[in-house]
């Protein structure tokens, strides 16, 4: 049905109806390639939806709007048998049964109490209006009081009361420095009791499951606030502020889980019981591996703030556990510029140990250290600590939707334009715009806004409050730009003539330019677009006997690449494009199609010959790229033309000159698809390699000799006594050893030439033993292509392997397992960004 459809097209499964989805259910088409045993299943399930369905109806269909307890029990009976069958749980289904939803006892009402409780109710929300919240929860607790008043009505001003007890928690935490009012701290307790109550007195009502679920999301029992939240979220779907709260808990919930291991509240020993296990397991003198950890503290003096902090964090000998004192060492550490400072007292400040709990004090820190150098700011080709993990937390926020920074970052989402459409541009009337144009706003597609559509957003969007004066005229001048832009869309949009002339040009454009390069814009490349002979189209003498022939070779390429013949296919562009008097924008297409005939051919033989020496296979690329920009020069306005020379270049890896050319073809035609994917492939490429250029193999690393040497002129340290205390941890863990020997021949050693192949193979074999670390180098490689064949798929396995290891150390407890997270990290960029 209509109805039915809608609910559909909005993408929202939680709309949907037992008929919407146990139709879509039956009578989707299956996989071809199922076995017996998938069929039968699929058979049997089948059979549970269509008795799901038919209970359904007999219920719909029912002639009376209530049935019996026999009838009820019978039905019950069927349905819990289905959805047991289906995954539910029996002991869940019966509390819910048991949950008296189906129970309305009748109530004797006395009216003149049931006024006078609404008249108190209404007091009570007018003061809780008026932020006088102590003030409202006596006017409600006046309200519940009164006898003989219906469950609802007593339902309503117990929810309302848990609203104003949060309120006045709220008020009270975030006016008054270090409130110690006892009472105020209980108000949540008291609020919850509140929302339980009004849950008991009205078990159907939504609002009385959301408040519950409030509250504990406030106490951070996220978990029970997703029961609280889902089931309000039954009772009724169409409840904006639910889904809301919901999708906020589950995201906090998993970002606990994916982050288990950097809670400094995980159930970790305390340092000395760690020092006491290595000693027992591998015979370690416990101060021996304290003079080691001071060697960091040495080289680097803002470390040792960063270790006492981890101490005071953990626990040590004569150091109480005390979260306080942790974030103090680290902000000491952080302040002087320590990134792995900064990520931990983000840390305490996200989590709220120590410090006031602060999502935004959290993100600014993580921010900061998301910006320090990735190599470790002393020693030499080692990644800062950090810096990467900061990346990574920061990619969770800005990825699922920026929950701490009030949903300020925009990402290209459906769900991302639904709300800005719905919460922002309803509600702002200076924001006008089309019903087409709300459709591309509610798409959440920047690429399919126009300029009206993008000026008028960024024109009349509220801006914030706490902005300086620099910051106010900066985004003045801003605006004033705007305007302009949006003056010249509408002069040529509107110009009564379909072209303008050559000075009427100039004037446009030199005005144009002079915007785009105070946003940013490069002029030389203006000029360089505007000199692209993108206007001229020069008039040709045309053979029309030769276009007949060229065309029908052109014919013959085409079905010969279709058909595989990469080299007969050539063979026939070619001959199309050596006939003379053939307009420009056919010869075009032929060398466009034997570009593509000529990197099917490389493909072909890449994947299909062993150790393919052929030098005039290996050759085919550049004549490939030949090809394309002769396609180019020939028809400089064809999206495909610059298509094509950016396909090539990816291929050969150039993807700054293949952004460039996509760019192109992309301004040319908007709509292909192909081409922004190709481009957005590319510019993942380009952003990847620029932010992880410390994990690159060929970056101007010192060798591991090199760099021992540095240490001993900058601190008196023996290289000996280094290489001693890095053998410590091949001890402890076996499969480091291997890791170590793979750096060692990415890096260079004493007596070990810098071998990727080496390398390559020792990061294997400590990856085959589990070792996360080995996996994460080993994937690093495959991405490079150094030392193995480049493959991504490869080395995207290797990371997602690694990021399912243990994020604590299989050996040495309370550490973190290296290599887990920076694979996280590494595969939250590519999922981030569409790789």
């Amino acid at each position: 049905m209509p109805p039915q459809k809608k609910t559909v097209g909005n993408g929202d499964t939680n709309e949907w109806d037992v008929s919407t989805l146990t139709a879509i259910l039956l009578f989707s088409d299956r996989p071809q390639t199922l076995n017996t045993n998938e069929t039968q299943k699929l058979d049997q399930e089948d059979s549970l939806i269509k008795q799901l369905k038919d209970l359904r109806n007999d219920l719909a269909h029912n002639s009376s709007k209530s049935i019996g307890n026999i009838e009820f029990n019978q039905l019950w009976n069927k349905l819990s048998t289905i959805l047991v069958t289906f995954g539910d749980i029996d002991t869940e289904l019966d509390k819910l049964k048991d949950d008296s939803v189906f129970e309305s006892p009748e109530q004797t009402i006395n009216e003149e109490n049931k006024n006078e409780a609404l008249r108190l109710n209404s007091l009570g929300t007018q003061a809780h209006k008026d932020g006088k919240y102590s003030k409202a929860i006596k006017f409600f607790i006046q309200a519940t009081v009164l006898s003989s008043v219906s469950n609802h009505d007593r339902a309503t001003f117990f929810s309302n009361m848990a609203a104003s007890r949060v309120s006045l928690y709220k008020q009270n935490f975030y006016t008054v420095d270090n409130c110690e009012d006892g009472d105020i701290t209980k108000e949540l307790d008291r609020a919850l009791k509140d929302a339980k109550q009004a849950r008991k007195l009205w078990v159907t009502w939504w609002k009385a499951h959301f408040r519950v679920g409030q509250v504990y999301a406030i106490l951070g029992y996220h978990d029970k606030a997703i029961n609280s939240f889902e089931r309000a979220l039954a009772l009724d779907p169409t409840k904006s502020e639910t889904q809301k709260a919901l999708d906020e808990s589950r995201i906090i919930v998993h970002r606990n889980a994916r982050q288990e291991y950097l809670d400094p509240r995980a159930n970790w020993k305390t340092i000395p019981e760690n020092l006491n296990e290595l000693k027992e397991k591998f015979g370690l003198d416990p101060e021996m591996v304290r003079q080691n950890r001071s060697l960091l503290e040495l080289i680097d003096p803002s470390a040792a703030d960063v270790m006492k902090g981890h101490q005071f964090v953990l626990g040590d000998i004569d150091v109480i556990q005390d979260y306080e004192q942790a974030a103090k060492y680290f902000a000491k550490a952080a302040n002087a510029g320590n990134a792995e400072g900064m990520y931990n007292l983000a840390r305490l400040f996200d989590k709220g140990l120590g410090v006031k709990k602060d999502h935004n004090v959290a993100r600014e820190w993580l921010e900061k250290a998301a910006t320090q150098p990735p190599e470790h700011p002393v020693i030499k080709g080692m990644p800062n600590i950090g810096v990467a993990e900061s990346e990574h937390a920061l990619g969770v926020r800005y990825f699922e939707g920026s929950l701490f920074n009030n949903g300020q970052i925009w990402i290209d989402s459906a769900v991302h334009g639904n709300n800005y459409l719905t919460n922002v541009i309803s509600k702002n009337k200076k924001i006008n715009l089309m019903p087409p144009q709300k459709k591309t706003v509610d798409n959440g597609n920047t690429n399919e806004w126009d300029i009206s559509t993008l000026t008028a957003i960024l024109l009349h969007s509220d801006r914030p409050q706490t902005l300086n004066t620099n910051e106010i005229q900066k985004l003045d001048q801003e605006d004033l730009l705007l305007e302009q832009l949006r003056l010249l869309r509408n002069k040529l949009a509107h110009n009564s003539s379909k072209s303008i002339g050559d000075i009427e040009f100039n004037q446009l454009w030199n005005d144009l330019s002079t915007i785009l390069v105070a946003f940013g814009d490069i002029d030389t490349e203006l000029d360089k677009l505007k000199d692209d002979s993108v206007f001229e189209s020069p008039e040709q003498t045309i053979n029309e006997e030769n276009k007949n022939e060229a065309l029908r070779l052109n014919s013959l390429g085409t079905q010969a690449h279709k058909d595989g013949k990469y080299s007969e296919a050539i063979k026939f562009f070619i001959q199309a494009t050596v006939l003379s008097s053939v307009s420009n924008h056919d010869r075009a297409t032929f060398f466009s199609n034997m570009a593509a005939s000529r990197v099917s051919l490389y493909k072909q033989h890449l994947y299909t010959v062993d150790n393919c020496e052929d030098d005039d296979i290996t050759k085919e690329l550049d004549r490939a790229l030949k090809d394309a920009k002769q396609a180019r020069k020939l028809w400089v306005t064809w999206w495909k033309a610059h298509f094509r020379v950016g396909q090539v270049y990816a291929i050969l890896v150039d993807h700054d000159k293949a952004i460039n050319s996509f760019e192109r073809a992309l301004a040319l035609d908007p709509n292909k698809s192909e081409t922004q994917k190709a481009l957005d492939e590319s510019r993942i490429i380009v952003h990847r390699n620029s932010r992880q250029e410390y994990l690159d193999p060929r970056a101007n690393w010192k060798t591991i000799p090199e760099n021992l040497n540095e240490l001993k002129e900058k601190f008196g340290l023996d290289p000996e006594m280094v290489r001693q205390n890095r053998s410590l941890l091949e001890l402890i863990d076996p499969s480091a050893a291997d890791v170590m020997k793979g750096h060692q021949f990415a890096l260079g050693d004493i007596d070990v030439i810098q071998d990727y192949e080496q390398a390559a193979k020792y990061f294997a074999k400590a990856a085959n033993a589990g070792n996360a670390e080995g996996m994460y180098n080993l994937a690093r490689l495959f991405d490079k292509g150094l030392g193995v064949k480049k493959d991504h798929n490869v080395a995207r396995e290797w990371l997602e392997k690694a990021a399912t290891q243990p994020p604590e150390h299989p050996v040495i407890k309370g550490m973190p397992n290296i290599g887990v997270a920076e694979s996280e990290h590494a595969l939250g960029v590519r999922y981030f960004e569409g790789y």
